[in-house]
């Protein structure tokens, strides 16, 4: 699982840059801010009196591939704010560990799916996992918005009595703080005799929350309140049935944060 894991997060980080959200910094150590388009007979870097941010020219990070006096510029600009009720931290700032949907699937969703164009990478793991899915509509509108195809499909155990895990090792940052964005929705057909009713435990701790019951062909996104850390970078995410629930428990979407603490 943590090799797999492993390989997924190289992956992503390969095929995307990492999100920074709620950004509060007043240093800029490890970030460059570019003024693209700069005069050449202007000073750079300089200091921008408002923000107080120090911007340098892109003439020497742009190629236009032309000889001579030109202008650089931008085709498009496209920023798609979120709401102020998501993704909030108690301090510091978040850095995408990664953002998966459960499906045994190679298709990486992204816009227009997803209308704040996130990256979703497929994620299964075939010896310990039973994929089921829809093709009825489930609706996603809450403050995360993730796309219908990610709660389409989930990840169940396949031994019933079983938990589902997610595990993943970051030893390198052992104390590093994560939050948790854990996207559910039912989307089987229940008997009235049957319930689907789990608890989360982390690095197995019972989370001090209600029983996760999903709802029917809707999203229910249970979030982390305050930051969590891992024991000594081996994290550990399980999702356990309840003594009365009749069926496995089940998750459609995870995304994972690490968080990012800037200098004063």
């Amino acid at each position: 699982m943590e090799r797999t894991l492993g390989f997924l997060l190289m992956l992503i980080g390969t095929l995307s840059v990492i999100h920074t959200v709620q950004a509060q910094s007043q240093s800029q150590e490890g970030f460059i801010s570019l003024d693209c388009g700069l005069p050449a007979n202007e000073l750079s870097p300089y200091t921008e009196a408002t923000t107080g941010l120090q911007f340098s020219s892109d003439a020497t990070f742009i190629q236009s591939g032309k000889i001579g006096t030109t202008t650089p510029l931008i085709s498009a600009l496209e920023i798609r704010p979120m709401g102020n009720n998501s993704y909030i931290t108690k301090s510091g700032s978040l850095s995408l560990l990664y953002r998966v949907y459960l499906s045994d699937s190679v298709r990486y969703i992204r816009y227009p799916h997803d209308i704040y164009d996130r990256q979703w990478h497929p994620y299964f793991e075939k010896s310990n996992w039973t994929e089921i899915s829809t093709n009825r509509l489930v609706r996603n509108n809450n403050s995360y918005d993730p796309p219908r195809l990610t709660l389409a499909t989930a990840a169940i155990p396949t031994h019933a009595d079983e938990p589902l895990k997610i595990e993943w090792s970051n030893p390198e940052k052992p104390d590093a703080q994560y939050y948790l964005y854990r996207h559910f929705a039912e989307i089987q057909d229940l008997q009235r005799n049957e319930i689907r009713e789990f608890n989360m435990v982390w690095n197995g701790e019972v989370l001090p929350s209600d029983p996760v019951i999903p709802k029917n062909l809707a999203i229910t996104t249970v979030l982390s309140a305050s930051p969590r850390t891992c024991d000594k970078g081996e994290c550990s995410l399980q999702l356990v049935r309840t003594s009365r629930s009749t069926l496995p428990p089940l998750l459609n979407a995870i995304e994972v944060y690490t968080v990012i603490q800037f200098p004063l």
